[in-house]
């Protein structure tokens, strides 16, 4: 056990018949790389229930034909429970492999000591002749450390919308949805709402950020890098399907599609022409340029079709450019394309009956979509209700809706019921000792935390969690920050340049919550996490990290081979 987030782009890896046979039945839901959710020890409880259940048995919770199958009914299929097919089975045993395997992580048991107490429970209860009558599971199941949970609260009008969404444009009908709210609000939660519809639907769902200080095209690029490991890890049927479709779709268009993505190469079976490198920096050849836009509209276009319907999601929308806006009103207008584009933008970007603070390139995205009669739909995503996070505190901390009352009011008070600010304040108590796990769940002080002397504000908060770190994590965490909300280890290293691994200091970043690991990168858990650290470091300090990041980025960008190096 203990296996790391498994979907990365080596498709070798993925077909591998002892990965399928070995490691692939046994993964978690959030360690398909699918969800967007850590990796904790709660993942190894999964892999322990379909153990279990396979001892118990003597089949596996889910069979399938392909590794993608089998992802799926990880992601989505419920399992028989185990006394379905032995019905002499405890039908208690039988519930605590099935809460092993519940799809959300706050679902399963929060401890391994817990899990130890309900089976010692039940075989003293066999051993003895005793009823299983008013046998409860998890009585003595209590997290050690704090776990909120993946469940969206508060958001039902929001994701039901977005689910009708999704709905038109799997019918032909192309749709573009963006998210307002402030920072932390949970626009990008909600998008995740949408990975187990996609994938029912045979779907793709692609994702991708913009970045202030990315070239253009970044977060599309990105999104065409996850295409790529996506259909490298469909068997050798289907990518030999989509790879005769691809390119009789492409055409002469397939070498242009190569070199701005290189990924591509092993989809479609060609070479990333090399005398085209560096022209989609600043489009500047306007040939180039058209056939750019006709390689990318073409192969989301033929991608995006009812029976494998296609959602592009982009974060941070308000860090668009031009060119990328272009883009995405083209593809909007592409008429009969199963295509969903959804993208995130802040709140306080946007202002005004039309959202002129989203910057000139979104601005004109609306415009062309009012005028052609397809506008965008905005969601509105707000602080959460009182009710929500009440709900929230009372499944993470373990107590009954009037326990956690009090907590409720100073929470609202100190977060503005922010979901991500929720998490960091928690964070933040449990640290400071004014939050503890109890037998019979968490406990707290109300008066104390009411006089305790906590951060004004959520930059204040990431701040003084940066500042509490060793030295080394610390300053890693700063070099990152002049790199970009995600950025790569490798040049990360480069940067600091200390002579040794960082992948420990990486990993105590992960554990504080500060920084999340992807398919192929790593990123901020919040844009706010990386303002903090970039305000920590002194103007000279903040030059030097700049100077090393410039240097870094100019040698992957030499040693990377044609259409690797999007990103930078």
């Amino acid at each position: 056990f203990g296996i790391s987030v498994l979907l990365e782009s080596e498709r070798a890896q993925i077909h591998d018949p002892e990965i399928i046979e070995g490691t692939l039945p046994y993964v978690a839901p959030e360690q398909t790389g699918r969800t967007g959710r850590e990796v904790d020890f709660r993942s190894d409880l999964y892999s322990l229930g379909v153990t279990f259940y396979e001892l118990l048995t003597g089949r596996r919770p889910f069979v399938a034909n392909s590794p993608l199958e089998l992802i799926h009914a990880h992601l989505a299929r419920r399992p028989d429970p185990p006394v379905w097919l032995r019905p002499e089975l405890p039908k208690p045993l039988s519930d605590l492999v099935i809460k092993l395997l519940e799809k959300a992580p706050e679902r399963r048991y929060q401890s391994a000591r817990g899990l130890a107490a309900d089976l010692e429970a039940i075989n003293d209860a066999l051993e003895e002749g005793r009823p299983f009558a008013d046998f409860e599971l998890g009585r003595r199941d209590v997290a050690s450390a704090l776990r909120l949970p993946h469940q969206l609260y508060g958001r039902a009008r929001e994701t039901d919308i977005l689910l009708n969404e999704f709905r038109q444009a799997s019918l032909g009908i192309p749709r573009l949805v963006v998210l307002r709210g402030s920072a932390g609000i949970g626009k990008s939660a909600l998008i995740g709402e949408l990975v187990e519809p996609v994938l029912g639907r045979r779907g793709h769902l692609i994702r991708g950020q913009f970045d202030a200080a990315q070239q253009p095209l970044a977060a599309i690029i990105q999104a065409l890098e996850g295409l790529a490991d996506q259909l490298l890890t469909g068997s050798d049927v289907e990518l030999r399907r989509w790879r005769r479709e691809l390119n009789s779709e492409l055409g002469a268009l397939a070498g242009v599609l190569c070199n701005l993505v290189g990924k591509f190469a092993a989809v479609l079976g060609v070479e990333a022409p090399a005398n085209e490198v560096g022209k989609v920096e600043g489009l500047g050849a306007a040939e180039y340029r058209n056939r750019l836009w006709l390689a990318i509209t073409r192969l989301l276009v033929r991608m995006a079709k009812p029976e494998h319907p296609l959602v592009l999601a982009l974060d941070d929308l308000h860090w668009a450019d031009s060119a990328s806006g272009e883009l995405l009103a083209s593809l909007v207008a592409e008429r009969g394309a199963a295509l969903l584009i959804v993208g995130t933008a802040r709140e306080r970007d946007v202002s005004g009956p039309t959202p002129a603070g989203l910057g000139d390139a979104l601005s004109e995205l609306f415009e062309q979509l009012q005028v052609a009669g397809a506008p965008a739909l905005r969601i509105e995503v707000g602080p959460l209700s009182s009710e929500a996070v009440t709900a929230m505190l009372a499944v993470t901390l373990g107590r009954e809706p009037a326990e956690v009352a009090p907590l409720v009011e100073v929470v609202g008070r100190k977060t503005s019921n922010n979901p991500f600010f929720i998490r960091q304040f928690l964070l933040h108590v449990v640290e400071q000792g004014l939050l503890w796990p109890e037998l019979s769940g968490w406990d707290w002080d109300t008066a104390k935390l009411e006089a305790a002397e906590l951060p004004a504000d959520s930059l204040a908060m990431m701040t003084a969690k940066l500042a509490a770190l060793p030295e080394q994590p610390r300053t890693l965490a700063m070099a990152a920050s002049v790199l970009s909300s995600r950025f790569d280890a490798r040049v990360l290293e480069r940067v600091v340049d200390t002579g040794s691994s960082i992948t420990n200091d990486l990993h105590r970043l992960v554990d504080e919550g500060l920084i999340a690991p992807q398919a192929d990168a790593w990123m901020f858990g919040h844009e706010r996490i990386r303002e903090a650290a970039y305000a920590m470091s002194k103007p000279e300090q903040r030059r030097a990290l700049h100077l090393a990041a410039g240097r870094a980025l100019l040698a992957r960008l030499r040693a990377d081979p044609p259409g690797q190096s999007g990103e930078l």
